[in-house]
């Protein structure tokens, strides 16, 4: 446990000097939410809808940037080296990557989420905190997965094109109930019709970081 925390503070506060993951990945998230806009049209039919795409995409998109650029580092300083030399556990060091992961691009969502409801001209929900909870399902998933193929990815010459290559497939049901969960939720729809999306996004975090946390060893081995 106690690698755990020390992996996390020095991501946390290697990126607090730097200013560098969380930078690249709200710009880019930015851009691609003013790009949609203008492409759509500022009242597009069923903002509600075309806006919980956009912004997913969005995410999707920049946390693949953060994911590849923050194992990126690690293998080019050699921290990931000397980690694994180091009698740690393997899941720690995963859980301690991951997590590190997840709070830079939950940061980027908490700047994302108002923009797009300005850009497409939306009230605030009123199941905000829920809302919220499906950022971090939604997140919890796609960075619990991305975490083991980036690390996999790093490690070969191809690394920036072969992470969204296995990612993106992966991610599919993770993204469909996420983009299902918000389109309800900014429509102010009955929590009853959005919580079978909810469960399914539990249901594929738990599988997908358990599946994560067995694997990562045997991969960043390789």
């Amino acid at each position: 446990m106690r690698v755990f925390w020390a992996i996390l503070w020095k991501d946390v506060r290697q990126e607090w000097r730097r200013r560098e993951l969380v930078l690249v990945m709200a710009v880019f998230s930015i851009v691609v939410l003013v790009l949609f806009n203008f492409a759509l049209g500022l009242s597009p039919d069923r903002p509600q809808n075309v806006a919980a795409a956009v912004m997913w995409i969005a995410f999707i998109f920049a946390g693949t940037l953060g994911l590849n650029r923050s194992l990126a580092m690690e293998r080019d300083d050699q921290c990931l080296r000397a980690l694994l030399l180091s009698p740690a556990d393997r899941s720690w060091i995963y859980l301690a990557k991951a997590v590190g992961n997840m709070v830079f691009l939950l940061v980027v969502e908490i700047m994302v989420v108002p923009l797009t409801l300005v850009l497409f001209n939306l009230n605030v929900p009123s199941l905000t905190g829920w809302l919220a909870l499906t950022c971090i399902l939604g997140t919890t998933g796609f960075v619990g997965v991305g975490t083991l193929l980036a690390g996999m990815a790093t490690g070969t010459r191809m690394r920036d094109w072969l992470l969204p290559l296995l990612l993106f497939p992966i991610q599919v049901p993770v993204l469909i109930s996420a983009v299902q969960a918000t389109q309800l939720l900014l429509n102010n729809r009955p929590l009853d019709e959005i919580t079978l999306w909810l469960k399914l996004l539990v249901a594929f975090d738990l599988i997908f970081v358990a599946a994560s946390v067995l694997a990562f060893e045997y991969i960043v081995e390789e």
